[in-house]
């Protein structure tokens, strides 16, 4: 039987020019989650100015090449056109990035917690979230 190759990163996307370097990062990987993930957005800006400041957030929204992946879309064009003080970025896993039906969030965490390296020391913290999961500011 024929392996699916793992499919590469997609490119990070964002709507501001980034950092260099963050003192942490927070993971989301995001599938048809366009009806829940601002929920998880606006929970995050309950946070102190500086901790957002110093904080890169990269959404993975990952496409299945044999699903419908229109919420996906719905999804991008709500992060585009998002205006907030986030540090915002995602990678769009579409045509040439989707998913085989064999990865699933466990690869999509991965691609997004590993994309945030760059933009890292070595000893910062990764957090990864859900896209359906807001967070409690306490």
């Amino acid at each position: 039987m024929a392996k699916a190759p793992i499919p590469n990163t997609a490119p990070i996307e964002s709507n501001i020019q980034l950092k260099d370097k963050y003192k942490g990062a927070i993971a989301l990987p995001s599938f048809n989650e366009s009806k829940s993930l601002p929920a998880v957005l606006e929970s995050l800006l309950k946070n102190p100015p500086e901790l957002l400041e110093q904080t890169l957030i990269l959404i993975n929204v990952n496409n299945r090449t044999s699903a419908d992946n229109s919420d996906n879309l719905q999804t991008l064009k709500y992060l585009r056109e998002f205006k907030s003080p986030l540090q915002l970025a995602w990678l769009n896993s579409t045509e040439e990035f989707s998913f085989a039906d064999k990865f699933g969030v466990g690869l999509a965490r991965h691609q997004a917690c590993s994309a945030t390296y760059k933009f890292l020391d070595e000893n910062s913290p990764i957090i990864s979230l859900d896209s359906d999961s807001p967070v409690n500011p306490e």
